[in-house]
């Protein structure tokens, strides 16, 4: 019977498991590698502010959030005791989650930065710049909170211990 008929899929050793899974988190690796090949090579300097940004801003996170897609998709398709399957998904949920709030701040830059790539900082007269720029900071690290305290709601409403709390 085919995995997707219902059928209970036959056992696997723990060294396959693991061998699914790091080859799965080395296919998002080498996706982003290529990804982000093409995307700067589409995004020449002079032209494409917006999109060189985008690209230079998400890179690292980008790192680390497809190899965390690719092994969350390899758990799904391999059968694990439960023990150690229901902790190991757990365990990618959140740092998945943790990747993903990372991508979220880092795109928030691109927009900082492109708004204060429009004011000079170098003239004799910059008070309108460092007011925006001041504006620009606060805005960042209210963001930046925000995301934090959705992750980590996210998070931790992930364990059933804390969920189980906050029900009774």
């Amino acid at each position: 019977m085919s995995a997707t008929s219902g059928a209970p899929r036959p056992p696997v050793s723990p060294l396959e498991v693991a061998g699914v899974i790091a080859g799965a988190a080395v296919a998002g690796l080498v996706g982003h590698a290529l990804l982000f090949a093409a995307l700067r090579r589409a995004t020449p300097r002079p032209r494409a502010r917006v999109e060189r940004a985008l690209v230079e801003k998400l890179d690292t996170p980008g790192r680390i959030v497809l190899p965390l897609l690719g092994a969350e998709l390899a758990i799904g398709a391999v059968a694990l005791p439960d023990p150690a399957g229901t902790s190991l998904v757990h365990a990618v949920g959140v740092l998945l989650a943790g990747a993903l709030a990372w991508l979220v701040v880092r795109s928030t830059y691109v927009h900082d930065d492109l708004i204060l790539a429009r004011y000079q900082m170098d003239v004799a007269d910059n008070l309108r710049s460092r007011r925006v720029r001041t504006q620009i900071q606060v805005l960042r690290r209210v963001t930046v909170v925000v995301v934090a305290v959705i992750t980590l709601a996210v998070i931790l409403l992930s364990f059933e211990q804390v969920r189980a709390a906050g029900a009774g």
